[in-house]
């Protein structure tokens, strides 16, 4: 299998990892966690032996799992038969060819499969490389159905105020950041036209306008940064455009987190641009505070700030639901989370001009399962 998929590698189409890779005398455990963290597609190699074993089930696919929320394209390959759909997490993806286990190496059957394999990947590489943009929707498992449209929670209220609700979004925009009053907003995601898809790293960038600014966040941050919940081309009278970055939440607890799971050189990169950041607000530098709790929060503080040391006009804000009936929160139990939030990680109200907060009714599913 191994060879098949350098194919992809020496048509520089990607780069290929297996544990086969490993050096003599190397950390295997440390090795295949970083570069799991590093892949944007995983191929899950699937027998009785991977369903059954302890390293697997306890390191790996947690990893997997998150790194799929970020954005990274997990896909089952069944090497041998097994009872993997009734595993939770692998049993609900969808694998190579329908599930079919593949035949024996020596066989022309196994050939003819492995190529199907690589021309599937190089197709799936393709088509997420095409304008930066993935094919699909960058979201967990079992949250959204098969058009990308999500069931409940932030996720989906965020997908329809951008696609039916935008004048009544703006307008609460406008009102969140006063200098925003005679912009344009052009909504870049989520699109229900492109399968209400949501973008991390390059992608984003070049979702709204600025890919030449790639190779400038690879030096800033390691692969697999900030999964946008939404993105808006700015246009304000007289300036370049601008760009509008936003995150969604539907109760309080959504907000915080069990802080970076980052290690080795990742982490250490992160450490960097959360001190850079801090330094550039004029905060006193603390960076290991930042990657606890709060550091979903705190990422997205460092990409704004880094993108205005870029000299691009760029606006963090903040959509919380209110009402929404999957964990309904009402408006003055988000101003308190909030508050709590900012003050937690420093931030006071000179470090707020460009972070705007929007109070929204959460509204029904049917509004966009009508346009899908």
């Amino acid at each position: 299998m191994t060879k098949h998929l350098k194919q992809l590698e020496t048509s520089g189409l990607a780069a290929v990892w297996s544990d086969r890779s490993l050096a003599l005398g190397e950390s295997w455990e440390h090795r295949i966690l970083e570069e799991i963290r590093a892949a944007d597609i995983v191929l899950l190699l699937v027998s009785p032996d991977y369903l059954t074993s302890t390293f697997v089930r306890d390191n790996e696919l947690p990893l997997i799992r998150e790194r799929q929320a970020a954005g990274a394209h997990v896909i089952p390959v069944i090497l041998a038969e097994g009872l993997w759909q009734a595993d939770r997490y692998i049993g609900s993806l969808q694998a190579f060819g329908q599930g079919k286990a593949l035949h024996a190496p020596t066989t022309l059957t196994f050939q003819r499969e492995a190529a199907d394999l690589v021309k599937e990947l190089h197709e799936l590489i393709a088509s997420r490389r095409q304008g930066g943009e993935p094919a699909e929707p960058v979201t967990p498992v079992g949250r959204v159905d098969a058009s990308g449209l999500a069931f409940k929670g932030s996720q989906l209220q965020t997908q329809i105020y951008v696609n039916t609700r935008a004048e009544e979004l703006d307008a609460g925009l406008r009102a969140a950041l006063p200098n925003l009053e005679n912009s344009t907003i052009d909504w870049r995601s989520p699109l229900a036209s492109k399968s209400f898809a949501e973008y991390r790293d390059r992608a984003f960038l070049q979702a709204v306008g600025y890919g030449q600014l790639v190779p400038a966040l690879k030096e800033f941050w390691p692969a697999g940064g900030p999964r946008w919940d939404a993105l808006a081309a700015v246009t304000v009278p007289g300036q370049r455009t601008g760009v509008l970055l936003v995150e969604g939440k539907s109760y309080p607890e959504e907000m915080f987190g069990g802080g970076a799971k980052a290690e080795g050189p990742s982490r250490e990169r992160i450490l960097r641009a959360m001190a850079l950041t801090q330094e550039r607000l004029g905060l006193p530098p603390d960076p290991e505070s930042w990657l606890s709790r709060n550091y979903q929060f705190a990422n997205r503080i460092a990409h704004l700030v880094w993108l205005r040391a870029q000299g691009v006009e760029t606006w963090l804000v903040q959509l919380l639901f209110v009402g929404d009936p999957h964990r309904p929160t009402d408006e003055a139990e988000w101003r308190s989370a909030i508050a709590s939030m900012h003050s937690e990680i420093g931030l006071r109200d000179e470090h707020l001009g460009q972070v705007g907060v929007v109070f929204l009714p959460a509204l029904s599913r049917d509004l966009l399962m009508q346009r899908v």
